[in-house]
């Protein structure tokens, strides 16, 4: 459960079911209920990082410490790279979840892991890995990545 101490209704969001989605200026976090999602979602930016506090209500979360405890506390299972290692997480369910394109080329971050969790058309751009970067996919009857254009 969540509270978002502003008067509005708590948020459940389970324990290892939830998914989070690492975006270039905020958590995204969302039930995945029965593994279609449909339920409750949270925007964190990370400019208010510092304004979510752990369980015990007395330390306040860093960008890194948040990113952690989303990591533990939701259903993502890491196999063993070094990417994963870092708990650098990033849930592709669109290209806008993915670095912006620069003159026609994806350069993925170096130490993270993209878990690719639909279809997803780099619509005529082009991936380049760095360092230690893994690409994973849910299944492949429901990830996959094209380009087309």
């Amino acid at each position: 459960m969540v509270d978002p101490d502003n008067g509005s209704r708590k948020l459940h969001l389970p324990k290892g079911t939830s998914i989070f989605i690492n975006k270039t200026d905020r958590f995204t976090i969302s039930a995945h209920l029965r593994g279609g999602g449909g339920g409750d979602s949270l925007d964190v930016l990370f400019t208010n990082v510092g304004d979510w506090f752990d369980e015990s209500g007395l330390t306040a979360f860093t960008e890194e410490t948040l990113r952690d405890f989303l990591v533990k506390n939701t259903g993502f299972s890491a196999a063993g790279t070094a990417a994963l290692s870092t708990g650098r997480f990033i849930f592709v369910g669109a290209k806008y979840n993915l670095p912006f394109p620069v003159n026609g080329v994806i350069t993925l971050l170096p130490l993270t892991a993209y878990l690719f969790i639909s279809d997803i058309d780099l619509e005529g751009d082009r991936i380049v890995c760095s360092q230690s970067t893994a690409i994973l996919g849910s299944t492949s009857e429901t990830a996959s990545i094209t380009s087309t254009g």
